[in-house]
């Protein structure tokens, strides 16, 4: 757990210290993210954080020297093809690794029912449904609202727990990524590796 912890504000740390502390952890996280795709079933979808984080686990995925097919979150793409790319993966016969942020959290649905179906015509049998077997949590989704709303909630109502409350409700729907329809392989995983 200790080398999955991902550095936060309570650790009061310089910011050479904390950029230290962050490389460590996001080394770590692509060494288990390798161990974990290999694992795996099927699609693995990782639901980050931080597009800089993205970033940097994608390329110490590709110098691990592996072939994996990893689809990334890049600020660019739009969520909705990222999604096809996963799911043209699977189509092909590999098991992709999805780097997802934002609207992956809470808007997204894929898998082999309803998504697979508009993309390639018909959808998969539930018991043949692999698309989408993994999901990895490697950090905790807290302070990651940033809209006007939640700024507004904290600044004039200071007394309420809005993080916790925002942090509970993008980590229970994250965890429904996952399980989308009834009658799936007993394949899934699901991994949460926030180590604090």
């Amino acid at each position: 757990a200790a080398l999955l912890r991902p550095p936060s504000q309570s650790d009061r740390l310089s910011d050479s210290q904390r950029n230290d502390a962050e490389t460590s952890w996001l080394q770590n996280l692509a060494s288990e993210l390798i161990t974990i795709h290999k694992q795996s079933a099927g699609g693995v979808l990782v639901l980050m954080t931080s597009l800089a984080n993205v970033a940097y686990v994608k390329r110490q995925i590709a110098d691990a020297g592996l072939a994996i097919i990893v689809i990334v979150a890049d600020g660019q793409t739009p969520i909705a093809k990222q999604k096809v790319q996963f799911l043209n993966a699977v189509a092909a016969g590999l098991k992709p690794l999805w780097l997802a942020v934002g609207g992956a959290w809470t808007g997204l649905d894929v898998g082999g029912h309803g998504p697979w179906q508009e993309i390639f015509g018909d959808a998969l049998e539930a018991q043949d449904d692999n698309a989408l077997t993994t999901l990895v949590i490697p950090r905790i989704p807290f302070g990651t609202n940033q809209t006007i709303t939640h700024q507004w909630r904290k600044n004039h109502r200071p007394g309420v727990p809005w993080e916790l409350f925002e942090t509970a409700f993008r980590f229970k729907q994250g965890l429904g990524r996952l399980i989308r329809r009834p009658g799936l392989p007993q394949n899934r995983d699901i991994y949460v590796l926030d180590g604090r």
